[in-house]
């Protein structure tokens, strides 16, 4: 699916903050009032554009978290990490402040099959990419879903009970052991499928390496893997190309028309794509 053609087509308007509050170690819930919004669909992501001293900064894409109403207003909620100059300054958005919104942009996740076991595996700020699609399988019947929470230690944690209280298991990975399973998300991903069988089909958002973890598992596993890219993007619809990443290319002898058959853009491509179509290793 290409940018912009989810169920309503992509809005640039101006959205008002309506409040936000911490989450934990630098993380935030930010909610954004706007005259309106096309309901995303799950993977799906916006572009905000803030100012500093009055001069534009370039758009920083955010996973559409959770959408909803405030009044006649709709509703965005999204959470993220405080970690540069663009988060930093959207931390100190107080409410009523405004910033441009452009969305929803990007692909969505396939859904599978009836009678399926899907698996949600979320790394850091990854698992707020997630939790629309826990909802759409929550509401098309799937009532055996897995949820996976990594973290780097317990103060790291986000959005467990959310998913709690879609009624999915979830099960929360510490890499220093401060809660739950100890080790990475992935390695417990890996101790999930040898000691409970397989799942169906896993869908995956963190870090790259993270990511690409995961697939070697599934892959292994013989279990089908979808995973929402993170990167910096500049403009979220095919324009700055600032978002590339190398596609899989099965036959070297094959005829290649132009570098584009070898790249993929995570704004028009995706962000979503199946895990086994991707050249992994880049560094991201």
């Amino acid at each position: 699916m290409t940018a912009g053609a989810g169920r309503g087509g992509p809005l640039h308007q101006l959205a008002e903050v309506a409040s936000q509050r911490a989450l934990g170690e630098d993380a935030y819930l930010l909610r954004l009032a706007l005259p309106a919004f096309p309901p995303p669909a799950p993977g799906q992501f916006v572009m905000l554009r803030l100012t500093e001293n009055g001069e534009p900064l370039l758009g920083r894409a955010m996973a559409i978290y959770r959408t909803g109403r405030r009044g006649r207003r709709a509703t965005i909620d999204i959470v993220y990490r405080r970690v540069g100059r663009g988060t930093a300054l959207l931390a100190e958005a107080a409410p009523g402040c405004k910033l441009w919104v452009l969305g929803p942009l990007g692909g969505t996740f396939t859904l599978p099959g009836k009678g399926a076991r899907p698996v949600i595996l979320g790394g850091g700020t990854g698992i707020a990419s997630l939790y629309l699609l826990g909802q759409v399988l929550r509401r098309r019947g799937f009532a055996d879903l897995d949820v996976l929470i990594g973290a780097r230690r317990k103060t790291q944690i986000l959005c467990r009970k959310d998913f709690r209280e879609l009624g999915a298991r979830v099960r929360v990975a510490t890499d220093d052991g401060s809660a739950g399973f100890g080790g990475t998300v992935t390695d417990l991903l890996a101790t999930l499928v040898k000691k409970e069988g397989s799942f169906d089909m896993a869908y995956v958002c963190g870090p790259t390496p993270m990511m690409e973890a995961a697939w070697r598992v599934c892959e292994g596993a013989g279990i089908a893997c979808q995973v929402s890219l993170e990167g910096p993007m500049a403009c979220g619809f095919g324009v700055c190309l600032g978002c590339a990443v190398p596609s899989r290319v099965d036959d070297p002898a094959a005829p290649v028309r132009a570098p584009r058959d070898r790249m993929k853009l995570m704004c028009m491509d995706g962000p979503v794509f199946d895990a086994a179509t991707l050249a992994w290793g880049w560094d991201a």
